[in-house]
């Protein structure tokens, strides 16, 4: 960071949309870009999804759902895509690319040449070298159940928990303590040197289990984790193909599992979607459940669900 905006200059810069934002319109600022030969965007559906930062904050509870922190991926990029040049290359790479979102694309890149590695015909689908399963657990109580027969029965680690917002993930990590299960949280609560002591130990293996939620584990490189699990079900099918992402990477195998509720039937039928066309096995039911209304699906809010103790 100390280099940004030297005299000496830089080969490769890596960085998030804000930060180098935020360097260009700095007071006295020093940073050029004019002279950048190559652009490339990482999970590009994340960065050009413009609601997408906005409804994690919100609904993670983050204390910048309000702030410039929390502005648009889409605005951020147009800045810097108009400080570099119109002589740029601009490459984007994503586990996933919608229709929305690629014709969005399509509106910063130029005469774009489309390359597609385990295509699905445009289908958001997934790794195929990860085992998913869909397990129905009746209703929320049925989760902790269903966890605590998963640990009795023996899981291999590493293993990473997804929950839809910073309280139900803390309130898992109590209750997985409270049975012994060797595991640590991340959520937008704990200092950053919380989290990265926590991922740390996760890399390490001295962590056996990691809780999260998306907009904290977003850009955080997990090392070959074994076992996803979907404690929450997502509210898209592009979030769960990111989520499960996390396992099955450079030819391994991996394993996810998805807990639904009855609540959960209106969210399902894109999830199971995913499932089919990346060729893992699911009950023809799912796959006629109703459609999510094109409202619901621009929404994409995570539901109201019971708070999590075993206690009450």
């Amino acid at each position: 960071a100390g280099q940004l905006g030297g005299d000496n200059g830089l080969d490769i810069l890596v960085t998030t949309p804000l930060r180098l934002v935020e360097a260009l319109q700095a007071e006295n600022s020093k940073v050029d870009l004019s002279h950048v030969r190559l652009v490339v965007l990482d999970e590009a559906d994340r960065l050009l999804d413009a609601t997408d930062g906005l409804l994690k904050a919100k609904h993670e509870g983050s204390k910048d759902s309000g702030s410039a922190h929390a502005r648009s991926f889409v605005e951020q990029i147009d800045s810097l895509l108009n400080a570099c040049g119109n002589g740029a290359i601009r490459a984007m790479f994503s586990a996933t690319m919608g229709g929305r979102i690629r014709n969005l694309a399509e509106t910063v890149l130029r005469n774009p040449v489309d390359i597609a590695i385990n295509s699905h015909g445009g289908a958001i689908g997934a790794n195929t070298d990860i085992d998913q399963k869909l397990v129905f657990v009746g209703r929320e109580e049925g989760k902790l159940l269903e966890i605590r027969k998963l640990v009795n029965k023996g899981i291999k680690p590493p293993v990473l928990i997804f929950l839809q917002s910073q309280e139900r993930a803390q309130a898992l990590y109590k209750e997985l303590r409270y049975e012994n299960v060797n595991a640590d949280v991340i959520h937008a609560k704990r200092s950053q040197k919380a989290r990265d002591l926590a991922v740390q130990n996760f890399r390490k293996g001295d962590t056996w289990v990691l809780i999260c939620t998306d907009l904290v584990a977003r850009g955080v490189d997990f090392k070959a984790v074994n076992l996803v699990i979907n404690y929450d079900l997502p509210a898209s099918g592009v979030t769960y193909v990111h989520r499960i992402g996390r396992t099955g990477r450079a030819g391994r195998k991996g394993e996810s599992i998805t807990f639904f509720t009855e609540d959960d039937f209106d969210q399902l039928r894109s999830i199971a979607n995913v499932l089919k066309i990346s060729g893992c096995e699911v009950a023809d039911w799912m796959l006629h459940l109703k459609k999510a209304d094109q409202k619901s699906k621009k929404k994409l809010v995570p539901k109201k669900r019971k708070h999590i103790d075993s206690r009450k």
